[in-house]
């Protein structure tokens, strides 16, 4: 069994890989959010196409490596 380190530490809370991975979710998104509405590209085709790595990371998170019991048991035991 694999297991995850946490990433960084703060204070009493730490940061898992699949925090991180929550936190990118919208950057692609908003990526091309901002592209659609800085040039002359439609905003719907930049949503699209942002949507797309948007959707990549969640399908990644959800279905590849996707979070376990077990890992959820470890941290609370404060092992790693």
């Amino acid at each position: 069994m694999r297991r995850t380190a946490p990433t960084t530490t703060f204070g009493n809370d730490t940061v898992s890989r699949y925090d991180l991975l929550l936190a990118a979710l919208p950057i692609p998104l908003l990526l091309g959010i901002g592209s659609g509405v800085a040039t002359d590209m439609p905003v719907a085709l930049g949503v699209s196409v942002g949507g797309i790595p948007s959707a990549l990371l969640l399908g990644y998170g959800l279905f590849v490596d996707a979070p376990t019991a077990e890992r959820g048991l470890a941290k609370r035991r404060g092992s790693a």
